[in-house]
């Protein structure tokens, strides 16, 4: 909710006249899990300020495992360093809809195919905490912190739209 909220304030204030508000779509392939790919899918929006190095990079991604899904809101700093290709190094955070939560690090390169399209291959490393509850042998329960990590390559096409 706060990523809404965050994105309509950046439409609704002084600061919406952008160099670049992009949207577009991700797919995702992930780790393998019990002989199954784990692949991620989503629409994505980019928000870069005049002359900034830095943009703000949000989205919903639907990660599909087997016969399962769960959805995933991301939230990352991608700092931008070239123009017609960008080597882009991102760092960030995202929150799945199953109370864990995470960190991310990652390599997004941006190739500009016309004036307003471009074409990105994304390399992701993420860090995700959760809690399980264990049994104990006197028959009550205790959470415990668990961490797990996962390495993802994705490919996207976004179209700046200001």
């Amino acid at each position: 909710m706060r990523v809404v909220i965050f994105i309509l304030a950046l439409f609704i204030s002084k600061i919406f006249i952008a160099q670049e508000l992009n949207i577009g779509v991700e797919f995702t392939g992930g780790p393998k899990a019990s002989e199954a790919k784990i692949v991620a899918l989503g629409p994505i929006i980019e928000y870069r300020p005049v002359k900034s190095i830095v943009s703000i990079n949000s989205g919903i991604i639907v990660f599909v495992y087997k016969n399962q899904s769960l959805v995933t809101i991301p939230l990352s700093l991608k700092f931008i360093i070239g123009n017609t290709v960008r080597f882009c190094p991102s760092i960030g955070g995202f929150l799945r809809a199953n109370k864990n939560f995470g960190y991310s690090a990652g390599v997004v390169i941006d190739y500009k195919i016309k004036k307003r399209l471009f074409l990105y291959l994304k390399g992701e490393f993420n860090q995700d905490y959760w809690k399980d509850e264990v049994y104990s042998h006197n028959g009550g329960t205790f959470d415990i912190n668990k961490i797990g990590y996962s390495y993802w390559i994705g490919i996207g096409i976004k179209k700046n739209i200001l």
